[in-house]
């Protein structure tokens, strides 16, 4: 055995299962069905879930053991987005008259 391979990640996985119209970007095979999925390292659920082949904007709720997650998946510019909803929220409305 190589020194390398000693010392590599394992593999890990993760089960997966996608419902209604989600079913449309997977193959014939991971359709309706509880599958597998393995990845390398700690890629987010995000990476993963695109990396299956289905887009993660067309998500809308993500279980966890069977718990609702209370993470959402969004998009680095969403994050701007969310900082001004967040500022608006502070800002008081001033009747000018």
């Amino acid at each position: 055995m190589m020194n390398a391979d000693r010392h590599a990640r394992p593999d890990r996985s993760a089960e997966f299962r996608f419902y209604e119209e989600l079913n449309d970007f997977l193959p014939a095979g991971r359709r309706k069905v509880s599958f597998s999925q393995s990845f390398h390292g700690t890629p987010s659920v995000k990476d993963t879930i695109q990396a299956i082949g289905v887009p993660h904007s067309a998500i809308d709720l993500i279980l966890v053991n069977g718990l609702l997650s209370t993470r959402f998946i969004l998009d680095v510019h969403l994050g701007k987005l969310a900082r001004y909803l967040r500022m608006l929220e502070r800002i008081k409305c001033i009747n000018p008259s």
